[in-house]
């Protein structure tokens, strides 16, 4: 199996015995029988013309639902919770927090503080 997440996700959770080749070392994959995985499955879906070239010819399958769907079908996952948060959740973490904190500032303090939640919008 082959866990396309990166490194920082894919140590804070994996299906034991995947392997971790992010989508930029697609190309050194080992040949063989490959099931790729993602976290929700979408990202697996949507790349898979490049993921069957990165099989190399080798039978390639997608895990329908991804690591996500694996839990719910109450298949083991190894998970470390003394890891922080991936970079990418601490990233939507601090946007949804000053988005909110725009918005209150914007309705409590001055109207301008608005602004704030229209910055981090206008980033995405």
């Amino acid at each position: 199996m082959v866990d396309i997440c990166d490194a920082d996700e894919h140590v804070h959770e994996c299906i034991p015995g995947a392997i971790n080749v992010p989508l930029s070392r697609l190309c050194k994959l080992p040949l063989g029988p490959v099931i790729f995985h993602c976290r929700s499955g979408a990202q697996t879906t949507d790349i898979a013309p490049s993921l069957t070239v990165a099989a190399k010819g080798a039978p390639g399958h997608l895990l329908a639902g991804g690591i996500d769907g694996w839990r719910a079908a109450g298949l083991p996952t190894r998970f470390d919770t003394s890891l922080p948060l991936e970079i990418m959740r601490q990233g939507q973490l601090a946007a949804g927090s000053l988005v909110l904190i725009g918005v209150a500032l914007g309705f409590l303090v001055a109207p301008a503080f608005f602004g704030v939640s229209a910055l981090v919008g206008a980033d995405g």
